[in-house]
């Protein structure tokens, strides 16, 4: 079979400068002389993209550079002189090895930091770039799943009503299963499954905590990625779905009270949670010239110093035209600021290590 195969530079590697290619399933690195092995920047190259497989070529190696090129990780190692056929022969190798691993099904929670914070926005368009076909990836299956009972904003800015009253099944979860799913699930003509439904009792009740985490169940078992919109009130089962996801994006604006409030929610997610989530934060509608009382992004940097961040540019007309048609920011101008920043966000979250 063919490949598709993108060249870079050894200074541009090293530097991390892999970003513009895209969908790429291998690297295979030509070390040379190997005088690169053992250097910090290969080191931190090797780390920012950690989820990749990596082929490694290099002339005779002594047994101190054979030492640094194992802490690299690499799937296969070739020595010069090598020919076609060998290279093609691990690549193929590796390939072999990546089909027989398990593949997980991810689930991704996105929390707004308060009203207005844009976290629905977020949510679905980073569920349409999951969806979006690659050479990688053709038939990826993604569903969003609004948890947010009491506005169904997930459909509403899809454009897409859902009648079914999901209140029907409050006392009798026991009937939710993949056909009752596929019954009352919506299409968006992207290919996204949407459950997203207006049944503002479900909150209230020990029930609607039952039936969430059996439909969450179902639908992260039939999907490769589950993208959750969850609301930014702190219903009963919130506890239960952070801990147990895969990615934990909160959403804010760069105002104080609701960097506050993003703040207090990491807090509140690292003190109940036993085990470690990444957790990302993305400062949406960020004003080209941040004046008044909008805090700068150094401050914003110190107070999630642990986290990654991600800025997303105010776009107001862009994303106002998205919510009047229906359609994802992507579809309206996939050139957009807003749409560039989103999208190195985006595949941030699938370089993440899952555990």
């Amino acid at each position: 079979m063919p490949f598709d195969v993108q060249y870079i530079s050894m200074a541009d590697f090293v530097a991390g400068q892999l970003e513009h290619l895209i969908d790429f399933d291998i690297i295979v690195v030509d070390l040379g002389t190997a005088d690169k092995l053992g250097s910090n920047e290969l080191h931190a190259v090797r780390s920012k993209f950690k989820h990749y497989p990596f082929i490694f070529i290099s002339n005779h190696l002594n047994n101190d550079q054979m030492r640094h090129l194992v802490r690299l990780e690499g799937r296969d190692w070739l020595e010069h002189p090598i020919t076609s056929k060998d290279l093609f022969e691990s690549i193929k190798r590796v390939e072999t090895d990546l089909s027989h691993e398990v593949n997980k099904n991810f689930v991704h929670a996105f929390i707004s930091a308060g009203g207005g914070s844009g976290g629905t926005t977020v949510a679905i368009s980073f569920a349409a770039f999951l969806k979006r076909p690659t050479r990688k990836n053709t038939s990826s299956s993604v569903s969003i799943f609004d948890l947010d009972f009491a506005n169904a904003a997930v459909g509403s800015y899809l454009n897409i009503e859902n009648s079914h009253n999901l209140e029907n099944t409050l006392f009798s979860p026991e009937r939710v299963d993949l056909e009752y799913l596929n019954v009352i699930k919506k299409q968006h003509h992207s290919g996204l499954d949407v459950l997203s439904f207006y049944s503002p009792r479900i909150p209230n009740t020990k029930q609607g905590a039952e039936l969430v985490l059996r439909i969450l169940d179902i639908t992260a078992f039939q999907n490769n990625h589950t993208v959750l919109d969850m609301s930014s009130n702190n219903n009963i089962w919130n506890d239960k779905i952070l801990s147990n996801v895969d990615t934990i994006t909160v959403v804010t604006i760069p105002r104080v009270p609701l960097l506050r409030n993003a703040k207090r929610i990491v807090k509140n997610i690292q003190s109940s949670s036993e085990r470690e989530i990444p957790i990302t934060i993305v400062v949406n509608k960020v004003p080209k010239n941040i004046i008044g009382r909008t805090v700068k992004n150094k401050e914003i940097k110190e107070a999630f110093e642990a986290h990654e961040i991600y800025w997303l540019p105010s776009e107001i007309g862009i994303l106002n035209q998205s919510l009047d048609q229906g359609e994802l920011p992507i579809t309206i101008d996939p050139s957009s600021g807003f749409c560039k920043e989103l999208n190195k966000f985006s595949k941030s979250i699938l370089e993440i290590k899952q555990q």
